[in-house]
């Protein structure tokens, strides 16, 4: 690895491992407001096309003090982590948080959130139609968009015109573009890039300004290609579900030399793997990127494609098997584990299912079953 490279590695790291540091720097050197987004889809664009940071919150490891008292001990951590987060003031920085209708759980949390902080960390909530793929669903999604287009014009005080908004699509979607061709990089290079590093140069996106980030993506790309390819002898595996934390599980991986080929995660890939239809206005591309998700359980779709979707990922890109991180008590994700695991192993692809809290903090049980696995597939 040369210096240039590990720089940025060592750059990007650093701001997904330290978001709020991060976040507050951001704001004090461009003196912008700051929106939360929860997971898993949001409306970052129009965040940024009205002059402020969009934010990430995937949740923090902490002791729950207060938000057990709100929502259930079987809702999934992420939302009581950014719940109990809020409560002891770490969001403060916040204009407000876009929180989505993708489950019950959001739901709760969206209603939750409303009454325990009321205007001063106020919701602009974001209701996804049912039968998304439909022409109506469509229509549907456009006026909620605009609808919010309206409400972040009033936060940020400024006008968000429909040429704002086509700018700020077009850093997106050049930053999408840009991760996609990152994690194909990461395949030819997989001493420089372990699990880990691969995750937090993707998290960092969350935690800073898109243009910036767009180019410092674009310079690691460059530096990666400009290197001579790595031969090592890995054990390449997929992984699936809605996160690949805490960073203890990705550790394990590259304990027991393994890389991730391929994602089917909702922190990472299904984040920028659909690209926007071309030819169409910022705001319909916007609303057509939903439309065209595949294999997401938290987004309705009659005819299950995630199954096919994970077979076809790791045979095209030699997958030796396929691991399930399976959020806690996320009932999409455990709905459509039976599914996939039957079509699987119908495909005879090995796979690991592994139940993970997001809050965990001991790894040995997972050790173990994670080093039979690789050791099973070497």
């Amino acid at each position: 690895m040369n210096k240039k490279t590990d720089a940025i590695l060592r750059k990007l790291s650093e701001i997904a491992q330290n978001p709020k540091q991060s976040v507050l720097a951001l704001m004090r050197r461009t003196g912008k407001k700051a929106i939360g987004c929860f997971p898993v889809y949001s409306v970052e664009e129009l965040i940024h096309a009205a002059g402020m940071l969009p934010i990430g919150m995937w949740g923090a490891q902490t002791d729950f003090l207060h938000a057990d008292k709100y929502l259930p001990a079987f809702a999934c951590s992420i939302m009581k982590e950014n719940l109990e987060l809020a409560m002891r003031g770490a969001y403060d920085m916040l204009s407000a948080v876009t929180i989505s209708s993708l489950c019950d759980t959001f739901k709760c949390t969206m209603a939750n959130w409303h009454t325990v902080l009321g205007d001063k960390i106020p919701v602009v909530p974001l209701m996804f139609p049912h039968n998304r793929k439909t022409q109506n669903g469509v229509d549907y999604l456009i006026r909620e968009l605009r609808s919010i287009q309206t409400r972040l014009t009033e936060i940020s005080q400024k006008t968000v015109t429909d040429a704002d908004l086509a700018d700020s699509m077009a850093i997106y979607e050049a930053s999408r573009q840009a991760l996609r061709e990152f994690v194909a990089l990461c395949n030819d290079y997989p001493v420089t890039v372990d699990a880990k590093i691969r995750h937090l140069v993707i998290k960092a996106s969350y935690f800073m300004d898109r243009g910036e980030y767009l180019e410092t993506l674009n310079e690691l790309n460059a530096e990666l290609k400009a290197q001579p390819k790595e031969d090592a002898d890995v054990v390449k595996v997929v992984l699936t579900g809605i996160i690949a934390e805490p960073d203890g599980l990705l550790n394990l991986l590259t304990d027991n030399r393994m890389r991730v080929v391929a994602d089917d995660l909702a922190q990472e890939s299904r984040q920028f793997r659909t690209p926007a239809r071309p030819g169409l206005r910022a705001i319909e591309q916007m609303a057509y990127r939903i439309s065209d998700q595949v294999g997401c359980p938290l987004l309705f779709e009659e005819q299950k494609s995630r199954g096919r979707m994970l077979i076809d990922l790791a045979k095209n890109n030699k997958a030796h098997g396929v691991i399930v991180v399976l959020l806690k008590f996320c009932d999409p994700e455990e709905y459509d584990y039976p599914i996939c695991k039957a079509e699987l192993e119908a495909a005879g692809i090995p796979h690991l299912m592994i139940e993970i809290d997001h809050n965990a903090k001991n790894f040995e049980t997972l050790r173990t079953r994670i080093q039979s696995f690789a050791e099973i597939l070497q």
